[in-house]
């Protein structure tokens, strides 16, 4: 975890395939006003990465309990990207008395309606991510990282090299991969949110 400044605590999660570096930019700034706190997700970055079997959002929604547990910073505010959008809104709908307020930031698994999962898209998508994580180059990480941003130039070249140097470390590999195929298999996408559950959020958002 990386913690800094003082003030009301912020809690910070990134978004699936990344790690409390997609924040690196942000802390600083946000620090002035917040005691911030940013976390690896586990089986992403630095993290651990126990056995996984079964849907992913409900594994990390524990994991953030526990960190607030362990932490003292219940309620805080809670910004989540991505991935990291759809473990906060599920911990906001289970455990409203943890947060004061809820950003989200392009949050996956938020949807305007339930449709049916498609087991082949998922397959389609899971391929994908593990075609990379095979051959994890930096201009495969760029391909990937250019479909997430409509201006690629806010991307630099650390931000590749950084998460390319995460993919090719075995381990955290190895996490990436145990975590995509829990993040993209039909028990998890089972767990989408939609305009019924949305609408029982009753911390400001």
């Amino acid at each position: 975890a990386l913690l800094a400044g003082e003030g009301e605590p912020l809690l910070l999660l990134h978004g699936q395939g990344g790690s409390l570096e997609n924040f690196r930019h942000n802390v600083g700034a946000l620090a002035q006003r917040y005691r911030v706190i940013a976390i690896d997700f586990w089986w992403h970055g630095l993290s651990a990465k126990p056995p996984l079997d079964g849907p992913l959002v409900p594994r990390l929604v524990e994991q953030v309990t526990e960190v607030i547990d362990e932490l003292g910073i219940g309620p805080c505010h809670i910004e989540g990207q991505s991935q990291g959008g759809w473990v906060a809104a599920t911990l906001a709908l289970q455990h409203p008395e943890l947060i004061r307020r809820l950003v989200l930031t392009t949050p996956t698994g938020l949807v305007p309606v339930l449709d049916p999962v498609d087991p082949a898209r998922l397959d389609a998508q899971l391929q994908s991510q593990l075609d990379i994580l095979a051959d994890p180059t930096d201009d495969a990480v760029r391909r990937r990282m250019s479909g997430l941003v409509s201006d690629f130039s806010v991307i630099d070249d650390e931000q590749i090299a950084l998460r390319s140097w995460f993919m090719r470390h075995p381990e955290v590999n190895a996490g990436m991969q145990a975590a995509i195929t829990a993040y993209l298999s039909p028990a998890n996408q089972a767990l989408r949110l939609g305009p019924e559950q949305l609408a029982r959020l009753t911390v400001p958002t």
